[in-house]
């Protein structure tokens, strides 16, 4: 076991919140056909139907967080750097010493932005990038010109030696143009990671499901990249809400931003009373024997089953994530054919 496999254990039984998924806004400039967050609240910058939270909220619950332990914090969105105050909140986030991670679609980031977030000891900024073909990814993203900005973003922030992870939805749209968003990564020296999950809007919409990749590009997936070893005593127990959670920018506090069980707002009690109060419950703090299903699964070692996302998608926390269930399979077919070469 490594370290930090180790840190992770011990903070997660001690219910000590170390990592923070922090959403600054849900106002965003792209209109990206895969988006979770609420369609109708991602259509305008100009429209809010609740009050986010401001620059003096944030940062009182920052001073929260570092007091109750926490040392990672990501900041997200919608997209940040909408916030007028950005640079604002990452200066006081870096006066309390959190470890900083920062994601964003990269339009805003220019090369005086790239000096900027130099000047922070940034653990990493994940961008995301859609396709090396200018048309597909300003076709997911709705916004024509946001390919060219956004791969500037990524060349800018490594030119300033800042940690760069490009993020990838894989989807219909752009699945046989992934193995060009590696080179570059490559070539600029960025790390990248793929998602092949998609997953329901917030309020429950399933319009981006539709962008699924399929099971024949799936088992392609595997085969390319050889990824998805088999986990050994994989218990599926997710650590959201033991070490980690998530605040979004009207002050609710969630186990995670895909784990929609609402424990609190912060701006009706302290963090320290919201999270304190929450180690007892039992409606998210599943262990295996919870699973009805999966506990007795012969997939459970290939496994990344979402217990917030397996609510949202498939109406029971304690049942399976159907699109955990395609992956597990082929995850399972890929290493069963690897050992028999």
């Amino acid at each position: 076991m490594s370290v930090i496999e180790k840190f992770n254990r011990v903070t997660a039984k001690k219910n000590i919140p170390v990592s923070i998924m922090f959403e600054l806004t849900k106002k965003c400039n792209l209109r990206c056909i895969h988006c979770y967050i609420n369609p109708v609240e991602n259509q305008s910058t100009k429209v809010e139907y609740k009050t986010e939270l401001s620059t003096s909220e944030i940062f009182n619950i920052l001073g929260q967080l570092a007091d109750s332990g926490s040392l990672y914090i990501l900041f997200t969105g919608g997209e940040v750097f909408l916030r007028g105050d950005f640079f604002d909140i990452l200066n006081y986030a870096n006066k309390k010493h959190f470890a900083i991670t920062i994601f964003t679609n990269g339009v805003f980031i220019t090369n005086e932005v790239a000096k900027k977030l130099s000047r922070y000891n940034l653990v990493n900024v994940g961008i995301s990038l859609y396709s090396m073909n200018q048309l597909i990814h300003d076709k997911i993203t709705g916004v024509s010109g946001s390919w060219r900005r956004t791969v500037s973003a990524i060349k800018s922030l490594r030119e300033q030696n800042i940690p760069v992870e490009i993020k990838t939805p894989l989807m219909k749209q752009n699945f046989y143009g992934y193995q060009k968003i590696i080179k570059f990564a490559d070539t600029v020296g960025a790390k990248y990671g793929f998602d092949i999950s998609l997953v329901p809007c917030d309020n429950g919409d399933r319009t981006p499901l539709k962008y699924r990749i399929d099971e024949k590009q799936l088992r392609s997936f595997f085969n390319h990249q050889g990824v998805f070893k088999p986990l050994e005593n994989n218990n599926l127990n997710c650590t959201a809400g033991k070490n980690v959670c998530a605040i979004n920018c009207y002050g609710d506090v969630y186990p995670c931003l895909q784990f929609l069980v609402k424990f609190g707002n912060l701006r009706e009690k302290l963090f320290s009373e919201i999270w304190r109060k929450n180690f007892v419950r039992k409606d998210y703090l599943l262990k295996l024997t919870d699973l009805t299903l999966c506990r007795s699964c012969n997939l459970i070692n290939y496994c990344g089953r979402c217990p917030g996302i397996a609510l949202l998608e498939d109406g029971d926390i304690r049942g399976p994530w159907s699109r955990a269930c395609e992956i597990a399979n082929v995850s399972r077919d890929f290493n069963l054919a690897k050992c028999s070469d």
